[in-house]
């Protein structure tokens, strides 16, 4: 993080990492702050679910 980038309100600094007010993990994200929902996938994919017309989450390549 550099020094420009400021945090989002309601948000603090833990041991090198920004965590808001639910103890949730942020990160900066193409200029936007986002909550992590899968720390073990990079991109796009960190940031957001991806779940198939019957809700069923088996392969997030099928393009819908």
């Amino acid at each position: 993080m550099t020094d420009s980038t400021k945090l989002p309100a309601g948000h603090s600094l833990k041991n090198g990492e920004v965590r808001n007010q639910r103890g949730e993990l942020v990160e900066l994200f193409e200029g936007k702050w986002l909550v992590v929902k899968n720390g073990d996938r990079s991109g796009w994919w960190r940031f957001h679910d991806h779940y198939d017309r019957n809700g069923y989450c088996d392969n997030p390549a099928r393009g819908y």
